[in-house]
């Protein structure tokens, strides 16, 4: 049982530190996308919907992993062994 939940564990912070890097990822690719799309005079230029579609993209994935990351740090911290008996 003890593996089962290593594994659980090893699994569960290798997605936390995916999402926290798909945030990051989104964030800087959804920030270059609003500077284009500012520095081309939109609307009208050709790159135009390629830039709202990333905006729209990186506005919607950036605050669900980072959520979904921030709850699975605090799953594992408040179930932690090291921090048995202590509450918050």
């Amino acid at each position: 049982m003890s593996l089962v939940k290593a594994l659980i564990t090893i699994l569960l912070l290798t997605v936390a530190a995916a999402c926290f890097g798909a945030t990051a990822l989104f964030g800087f690719a959804g920030l270059a996308a609003w500077t284009d799309y500012q520095n081309l005079g939109c609307p009208g230029a050709n790159q135009c919907s390629d830039a709202i579609s990333v905006m729209w993209t990186a506005s919607i994935v950036v605050p669900f992993s980072l959520a979904l990351a921030v709850g699975i740090v605090r799953f594992r911290w408040k179930n932690s062994p090291w921090r048995a008996g202590r509450s918050l």
